[in-house]
């Protein structure tokens, strides 16, 4: 019941699917000074190295922007609406070291190894290294296929 709660929180998670808004926004965030990037950015060992950052010129669009580990040079960038996640980048890392955690614990494994083949990448990532939707889709697979397929509404 626990993991059902904690998903609860996701419920509204929406991630948007337009490749060319997401360049758009993330264009802007590469224009924004080093100070603004700054107050952007979450990191820790757990959640990893993440920036969210709200558009000026598109209201109501944001992009989490996971930065890849170990020298690989890569990310996984995101196009989201607005959510109580992002209200802070602290509160995002917080919920992103959360489903790690509870995705590692299913698993039986160590947050800090456990990894996974991203095709988008084509590499082994660590759970720290995907997006935060791809680690609520994970949650709710191993929870029950069913909720994950939307058969059933968590």
């Amino acid at each position: 019941m626990t993991k059902l709660i904690t998903l609860d929180r996701f419920r509204d998670l929406q991630a948007i699917s337009n490749e060319d808004l997401c360049r758009q926004v993330a264009g802007e965030f590469v224009q924004q000074p080093r100070h603004v990037k700054e107050k952007c950015l979450a990191q820790s060992k757990k959640g990893g190295i993440v920036f969210i950052y709200e558009s000026v010129n598109e209201p109501g669009y944001l992009i989490e922007q996971v930065i890849g580990l170990d020298g690989s040079n890569d990310f996984m960038l995101t196009l989201y609406r607005p959510h109580a996640i992002f209200n802070s980048p602290s509160e995002l890392l917080k919920a992103r070291e959360s489903l790690v955690t509870m995705y590692a614990d299913m698993k039986g494994a160590d947050p800090h190894s456990f990894a996974l083949a991203d095709n988008y990448r084509r590499r082994m990532v660590m759970l720290m290294e995907l997006g935060t939707m791809q680690l609520v889709q994970l949650v709710q697979q191993e929870i029950d296929p069913f909720i994950a397929s939307g058969a059933i509404q968590v």
